[in-house]
């Protein structure tokens, strides 16, 4: 369902998806994209933290991994999803404590 343009899941269980929760966060897998959905059941859009690992969800809600340039700073999400800080890319790049290249 979409109300004020966010989707909602209102449904108690997906046939098609597998999901997990963890700390009032729905995750949801279709078609090998990601999305997540806050204790409301409203997929999140943009930074999230689950955990201690951040996520980027794009404009449509699905997770993206790779380098990826948000609010003009560019950074690196594994395949996991998660921001990567305070280390090495996979691609031989510095990004600092804010998971941002430097």
């Amino acid at each position: 369902m979409v109300l004020n343009n966010r989707f909602y899941n209102l449904k108690s269980d997906f046939i098609s998806f597998i999901k997990s929760t963890e700390n009032g966060k729905e995750s949801v897998i279709n078609d090998s994209k990601w999305y997540f959905f806050d204790e409301m059941g409203a997929m999140s859009i943009g930074w999230i933290q689950v955990g201690k690992y951040w996520y980027y969800m794009n404009k449509s809600g699905e997770m993206i991994t790779g380098w990826q340039q948000v609010s003009s700073k560019w950074c690196y999400l594994n395949s996991l999803g998660e921001l990567i800080i305070n280390t090495i890319t996979p691609d031989g790049y510095n990004v600092n404590d804010n998971g941002e290249w430097i």
